[in-house]
């Protein structure tokens, strides 16, 4: 039998297997964060200039953030549940 050494745990199918899907998990949650600092700059320019198209692309991205946090939402509840 041979010894165990982390290195090959390590390298291994299923530690590769789990951090890819931290990895998937994790990517909602990146993209969501990348909605609001994009939003970031219309929400400057609609508040601090009256620009309203900034306000209508404000509007727009706080909707995707809107979505993209209810399946943030959704995937953490099912996880939770597995067990």
């Amino acid at each position: 039998m041979e010894a165990f050494c982390i290195f090959n745990f390590i390298k291994s199918p299923y530690v590769e297997l789990l951090f890819n899907q931290n990895a998937k998990n994790m990517e909602l949650f990146n993209e969501l964060e990348q909605l609001v600092a994009n939003a970031r700059k219309d929400a400057e320019a609609f508040y601090s200039k009256g620009n309203k198209a900034a306000g209508t692309r404000l509007r727009k991205s706080m909707q995707e953030a809107k979505n993209k946090a209810h399946d943030i939402r959704k995937e953490v509840t099912e996880k939770k549940n597995e067990g």
